[in-house]
């Protein structure tokens, strides 16, 4: 897991109590949320949100299209399509307490790049789910083919999500969805004061 990833655990209950970055569950009836963060675009501009779901022990993340209906992610070198009567979480929010962080895979790599941790100053990836091993999932993105494919990213694989029936994997750079517990902390405290 390495520190980052024992530090990220480690937050987990103050992110929980200080941002505004929430799971809102969707099925069969639901609209998107208002407050559902855009993590991404089809080419043709359509719409990509980060979507996480139970599946077969792990709780795995991936993008939910609102044209299609269905939730996508990568798992096992397949595109896993989940039908929204099933069942899943969106990922919502403010631009406030988060941002993306570049991840550049290193030059001749033999295996998946993850940030280092000297790249992340005060500010944590977001710890939205897991393998069945406990490994840790983040939230991450993708530029492929023309558009921004929201997916999940560890320290055992890269980054990857579900495209055209296949689990793909980033190659040179993807990002990463960051928070900063610290300024995330500020802010909750600024807001109690000033409803006192």
């Amino acid at each position: 897991m390495g520190i980052l990833g024992a530090i990220s655990n480690a937050v987990s209950a103050a992110f929980s109590k200080y941002t505004t970055l929430n799971w809102q569950p969707m099925n069969g009836n639901s609209r998107v949320p208002g407050t559902a963060i855009e993590t991404g675009r089809e080419s043709d501009g359509r719409k990509l949100y980060t979507a996480r779901i139970m599946y077969q022990g792990s709780y795995q993340i991936g993008k939910y299209s609102p044209d299609s209906g269905h939730m996508h992610f990568g798992y096992g070198g397949e595109e896993i399509t989940v039908k929204t009567q099933i069942g899943f979480d969106i990922l919502c929010g403010t631009s406030m307490m988060y941002h993306w962080v570049k991840v550049k895979m290193p030059d001749g790599a033999a295996t998946p790049a993850f940030c280092k941790e000297d790249l992340w100053g005060e500010f944590l990836p977001f710890n939205a789910g897991n393998e069945t091993d406990g490994k840790v999932l983040y939230v991450a993105r993708h530029k492929h083919k023309g558009g921004v494919q929201p997916g999940k990213a560890g320290y055992h694989l890269g980054m990857s999500y579900g495209y055209d029936g296949k689990e793909r994997y980033a190659k040179h750079t993807y990002e990463l969805l960051a928070f900063s517990p610290h300024l995330a902390k500020k802010m909750q405290e600024e807001a109690e004061q000033g409803s006192a």
